[in-house]
Formats: C-alpha cells, structure tokens, sequence
C-alpha cells in the first residue's frame, strides 16, 4: 500500500490528463474534425497516446528510483524500478506495434528513441537545472509535433490543403506559446522553492541568476508570447471573427498575466500568479475551439 501511495503521489497525474486531453483535442479540432484522410484513426491515437503515458510515467518513477537508490530506507525501490522497465518496454512495443498498424514501421524509431531518451533523462535530471526544465517543457509540443507528422493528411484536394496549412500555422504557433508558457511556470515555481533547491544543490535559473533576474527572463518570454499572439492575430487581420477571437481568448490574458507578474514579488504572489496562470489556459483551449468552429462552419 505504501509503495502505490508513493507512486500516485510522485507521478503528475495533471499533467498527464492535460496531455492527453490536448492530444485529442488536436485530433479533433484540426484533423478529423475536418473530414481529412489522416494516417491514424481514433483508436491509433489512443494507442499512441497510451504509449506516451508509459514513457511519461516511467520517467516519474524513474527520477524517484535514481534519486532515492542511495538511501537504505526506501525499501520499494526495486519495485519502482523493475515497473519503470516494464512501462518503458510496453510503451516501445506498443508503439512498434502503432507502427506496423499503419504500415509505417520505420514510424518505430520515433518511439526507440523516446524510450531511450526517458531513460536517459530520468537518471540525468535527478538535479533540477534549467536544461532539465527546458526539456520537461518541450515534451508536450514535442508529442504533439510528432502526432501532426505521423497522422498528416493524404490525398487532399488543393483547397485542402490550403486550409490545412492555415491550421499548421495556427498550430505551430500554438505550440511554441504552450512551449513557452509551461517553461515560464517551471522557473516561477524554481523562484518559490530557491531556499529548497539551494540545499539541495540544484542548478536552477534563480540560483544562477538570482530571483530578479530570473523573474525578467520570465517577463521577457511574457512579452515575447504577446507578440506571437499579435503577430497570429494580424495574420488573420482581414477576418474579423479570428481576430476579435485570437485577441480575446489569448491576449488580453496574456496582457494580464505580464501585468501580475509586474507586480509579483512574495511567494505567496508567485503561487497565486501560477494558479491565474493555468486558469487562463482554458481561455487558449476555447480559442483553438472558436478557430476550429470557424474553419469548419463558417468558410466550408
């Protein structure tokens, strides 16, 4: 009982649902939702995303295995790390099997390489520093690259693909801001646990920088995140409906949150700007749902 206790509290379970609802939510809204011929068909996508979990919670408890391996108290560690293996292999065979499902077999190195770079992971980033958060923070816009490349569209008509590559503009975008905004919440939350990470010799951004400094490179990816918003909106400027859309669901919360972070300077304001922070994500979900609803509905 201890050992599943454990598990379920080291594993981000948030994160991973979150993950895996935007997956879908890109299947949906800008694939399937629009007749396209794709590569994949919802039970693929299933499977792919189960494989992904695997490699996601195996890197979980991977880092507690290497981070607790040297201590005599953690009894469970055996179990933490034969499951680890297992969630790596099954997540592999799983996704060799995606592969040749799709008559796509050379798709299997995608996931050869995601099972060894887990692993390598896990045992690398057992200290936090800001490369290890640079890479947690690309996991998802890296999963969601690779399902646009495995899944993409075949035998679409010219208009087709015109609005297919409106919707990879779109998207591309998207992902860079997702990108941008979750490395944004890993450094604020580095700024609140400085003391923590200092004992524990973690090389941080704040530690190497310092909170100020670390607080304006925040700022500064804030900033340059509203620019990628204004730059999509000024993209569609000639439809009113996307750009009143783009503008309301994304920037002005943008605006907001540079404004808070502004004046943020406790740690109690940094958690409180954290929690604004994921509640206006589900302000971006909806835009990329009035995009989509646009495309579909209005100019088909």
């Amino acid at each position: 009982m201890n050992t599943l206790k454990v598990f379920f509290n080291i594993v981000d379970w948030k994160r991973i649902l979150y993950f895996s609802f935007v997956i879908f939510l890109a299947k949906y809204c800008f694939l399937y939702g629009f007749g396209f011929e794709t590569t994949l068909s919802f039970l693929d996508v299933t499977l792919f995303t189960t494989s992904c979990i695997f490699f996601y919670i195996s890197i979980y408890a991977l880092n507690y295995y290497f981070l607790n391996k040297n201590k005599k108290t953690a009894r469970s560690l055996p179990i933490f790390k034969i499951g680890s293996y297992i969630l790596l292999l099954a997540g592999l065979l799983l996704g060799i099997y995606l592969s040749f499902k799709i008559h796509r077999p050379y798709f299997s190195l995608l996931f050869l390489f995601s099972s060894i770079s887990a692993y390598i992971y896990s045992k690398y980033s057992i200290q936090k520093s800001f490369l290890s958060l640079l890479i947690k923070s690309f996991l998802l816009p890296f999963t969601i690259l690779s399902v646009w490349w495995i899944d993409s569209p075949v035998n679409l008509t010219t208009t087709e693909w015109n609005l297919f590559f409106k919707l990879q503009f779109i998207t591309m975008i998207y992902i860079l801001l997702s990108f941008l905004s979750t490395l944004t919440e890993e450094i604020i939350i580095s700024i609140t646990n400085i003391n923590e990470d200092n004992l524990k010799k973690n090389k941080t951004l704040p530690i190497l920088l310092g909170r100020k400094r670390a607080k304006n490179v925040t700022l500064t990816m804030m900033i340059f995140s509203a620019f990628l918003i204004l730059f999509l909106a000024f993209s569609f400027f000639k439809i009113e409906y996307l750009f009143i859309t783009i503008l309301t669901s994304t920037l002005i919360p943008q605006t907001y949150i540079i404004y808070l972070s502004i004046k943020t300077s406790t740690d109690k304001e940094y958690k409180k700007l954290l929690k604004t922070m994921k509640i206006f994500h589900a302000f971006g979900i909806i835009g990329i749902l009035s995009i989509a609803y646009y495309f579909k509905y209005v100019v088909q």
